[in-house]
């Protein structure tokens, strides 16, 4: 359906970026970012655009790109939840977690309850050492999405903490 939006009306921006997201969603990211891309020449503005190619370029690991893409996302609109969260996943995914927290915590103060954001910040401030801050922000997880019990005790980010008599209570 998109590959006919774009063929029909090739300005479109929002059929590019969606198929974009149906790329992202397929493991396409090589495509995925080539329809966000089209996207951003016809408007560069396009928040959500930059946002799904830092997205795609995560996925592939080019994470310096990736921050630079949620950086823009950001920079076009300011309270663009989805590119603050995934801004703190890729500093995440390069262990770089105290960079991380800043915008999860932003996320937090945007919807604090969006998605996995308080199972992400529990995580990092275990492994940052900052027991009570994870044990908040896991206790507030849990509240919203009881089901993520099961995968904490799995999760080797909590390690540090599983014999904790607070964390054990929790879980």
């Amino acid at each position: 359906c998109f590959d006919r939006a774009v063929k029909i009306y090739p300005k479109y921006s929002l059929a590019w970026y969606n198929k974009g997201n149906v790329l992202n969603g397929l493991k396409k990211y090589k495509e995925a970012i080539e329809c966000y891309d089209k996207a951003l020449e016809i408007n560069s503005k396009y928040s959500d655009a930059w946002c799904g190619k830092g997205k795609a370029l995560d996925e592939l690991g080019q994470y310096d790109e990736a921050i630079k893409s949620t950086e823009k996302a950001i920079e076009c609109q300011s309270d663009n939840i989805i590119a603050r969260y995934n801004k703190g996943i890729i500093f995440y995914h390069l262990k770089r977690y105290k960079e991380a927290i800043l915008p999860m915590n932003k996320v937090v103060e945007l919807d604090s309850d969006y998605k996995n954001v308080r199972y992400y910040l529990a995580s990092l401030y275990t492994i940052e050492g900052e027991k009570d801050d994870a044990i908040y922000n896991l206790r507030r997880a849990i509240e919203t999405y009881p089901t993520i019990k099961k995968s904490v005790m799995n999760d080797n980010d909590f390690e540090k903490i599983w014999n904790d008599e607070d964390f054990k209570k929790l879980v």
